[in-house]
């Protein structure tokens, strides 16, 4: 069981993490400006995590991956993170399609709040301020067995760009390629809020639990 301690260390582990030497800064497709801080090679494939700038209004749309689980990390209020309620085991089931739509959760979420998303969950967030909005994001895989690729799905279909420049927009080819490859990297993505869900409901981020014992000892272990 998960202690408000395992949370402290987990965000004090999560935000003193030391970058990589080479800090790859890719435009996503959602708009997000994504530096990948650290990579399976310097982690020893226990993680990968990004620390990213959403720029107002920005953010992924509801997807799911189905190899990798996720935390969420938000230094500032503004963010709504929306997850939903089932779970879809697998990437040929899609919401909408031939599996049913699920109720989301939309979490405002506040300043310090760290939450996890396990794979096969439909989640998404977006930037509701008029300001720039850091946001960390850490991926590992659901599967010990399977490295975790999520930036080479990145790496391979978005625009990398010298620094962080939130003026620039993804080009229409870089989503293109973004959503045609995203089933071989085992994600659904959906093209609106509504493609995954049927109905939403808006709560508070108060109360809301996680395994941050195994983080801890993830973001340790891969220091080591």
């Amino acid at each position: 069981m998960s202690t408000l301690k395992d949370k402290q260390e987990a965000i004090r582990l999560l935000t003193s993490v030391r970058e990589d030497p080479d800090v790859p800064v890719i435009l996503g497709a959602a708009g997000e400006i994504i530096r990948f801080t650290r990579r399976n090679d310097s982690t020893h494939s226990k993680y990968v995590l990004a620390k990213a700038v959403i720029p107002p209004g920005a953010g992924p749309l509801p997807h799911v991956h189905h190899l990798t689980n996720e935390w969420f990390f938000a230094p500032k209020d503004g963010l709504h993170l929306y997850m939903g309620s089932a779970n879809y085991r697998d990437v040929t089931l899609i919401p909408g399609k031939n599996a049913p739509k699920d109720h989301a959760h939309v979490i405002e979420l506040r300043g310090g709040d760290l939450l996890y998303g396990p794979r096969g969950m439909i989640h998404g967030f977006v930037n509701s301020t008029d300001t720039d909005l850091e946001f960390y994001v850490l991926w590992t895989s659901a599967d010990p067995y399977m490295k975790n690729e999520i930036y080479e799905y990145f790496a391979s279909t978005s625009e990398h760009l010298a620094k962080v420049d939130t003026t620039k927009k993804p080009k229409l080819v870089n989503i293109i390629r973004f959503f045609s490859e995203s089933t071989k990297f085992g994600i659904n993505l959906s093209s609106g809020f509504w493609d995954f869900f049927e109905t939403a409901e808006f709560e508070s981020s108060a109360g809301m639990d996680g395994p941050y014992g195994d983080l801890v000892k993830l973001l340790n272990e891969g220091e080591a």
